[in-house]
């Protein structure tokens, strides 16, 4: 969609109803932060923090869960 474009009257960018001001300084924004940003094609995984492995085990789940009951 960035690629394609985002200014007044683009195909990209059709808003349902009028920007107001504030929110078009930060299309600006972000079509800034936007500009040299690159995807690169890595895959994407989930990941468990709570054990030492990263890997999901239901009693570290389990553990979690007991630790917000109490």
């Amino acid at each position: 969609m960035f690629a394609l474009g985002c200014g007044e009257g683009d195909e990209a960018c059709k808003w349902r109803r009028r920007l107001f001001a504030r929110e078009e300084e930060q299309v600006a924004e972000i079509s800034l932060l936007l500009t040299n940003f690159v995807l690169y094609n890595v895959s994407d995984i989930w990941v468990w923090e709570l054990n030492s492995s990263k890997l999901y085990y239901v009693r570290s789940a389990s553990s979690l869960l007991m630790l917000a009951i109490v």
